[in-house]
């Protein structure tokens, strides 16, 4: 039987597990005060406590893989880290500009990626599969997504990327891309990846064939989503054409591969 304090030493040890319930907590907190005492603005404030704790974690993680785990939790790298990782969020909530937002947005997507849990490859089909349709009713019959993103543009939250008109950049428009359209593709790799280091693949298709190829998919396929997004003058869930594409594709070269080995 587990003990309390192991359980507590791995809560703790979980970064995903404790920013989650820091951020529930903070929420439950926020939505409250915001029923009782009508504070405007409650998402700007939910937002910039979140890139507060992402790049806190993130700039933890990045202490961690270039010295020790050790170093990280000293009180004087703890201390700076926080002075640190403030900065980026503290730009965005005061300066308003796109940039910032993009580059915590980016903050985040490093951050997921690092720190998801290894789950199988079935699994993760199921679930891009589910967020694929649930993207689907929420861009074309609820509307859901199209108000959260018409919203985001309202203080250009950080949970959105914004790609601007290069073209025309003193217009102010933006393309935006949310930030499950990065992550789920990035956690469909890493999970084809693993998938291939289980089955004994030569390093040339776990290091670069795989990664290179899906990469190539994802970026075509986003291509073509916001071209349809122009051509049609209409939002377009981009999930619609990303997974297809990447499973499609994943498909097929598995199916070369075991072909190879006949």
């Amino acid at each position: 039987m587990v003990k309390k304090s192991e359980l507590i030493k791995r809560f703790f040890n979980n970064p995903i597990v404790v920013i989650s319930s820091v951020i529930v907590i903070f929420m439950s907190v926020l939505y409250v005060m915001n029923y009782l005492l009508k504070i405007n603005n409650l998402m700007i404030i939910i937002d910039f406590i979140l890139s507060l704790l992402v790049t806190y974690f993130l700039g933890n993680d990045i202490v961690s893989y270039l010295f020790t785990a050790d170093i990280g939790r000293k009180k004087s790298v703890i201390i700076l880290n926080l002075i640190v990782s403030s900065i980026l969020p503290c730009l965005w909530l005061f300066r308003n500009n796109y940039i910032y937002a993009d580059l915590l947005a980016i903050s985040l997507v490093i951050f997921v990626l690092l720190n998801f849990p290894r789950i199988s490859y079935k699994l993760t089909v199921l679930i891009a599969i589910g967020l694929l349709i649930y993207d689907v009713i929420s861009v074309f019959h609820t509307k859901k997504m199209v108000e959260a993103a018409t919203e985001s543009l309202r203080y250009l939250s950080p949970t959105m990327l914004y790609i601007p008109d290069f073209s025309n950049l003193a217009s102010g428009k933006f393309s935006i891309l949310g930030l499950g359209d990065i992550c789920l593709p990035g956690i469909i790799i890493k999970a084809e990846i693993n998938r291939s280091r289980e089955e004994n693949l030569p390093k040339i298709w776990k290091i670069y064939i795989f990664p290179v190829l899906l990469l190539a998919v994802y970026f075509a396929s986003l291509v073509i989503g916001f071209k349809i997004s122009i051509m049609t003058n209409s939002p377009q869930p981009a999930l619609l054409y990303i997974i297809p594409a990447m499973l499609i594709a994943i498909f097929i070269i598995n199916l070369s591969i075991s072909k190879s080995r006949i």
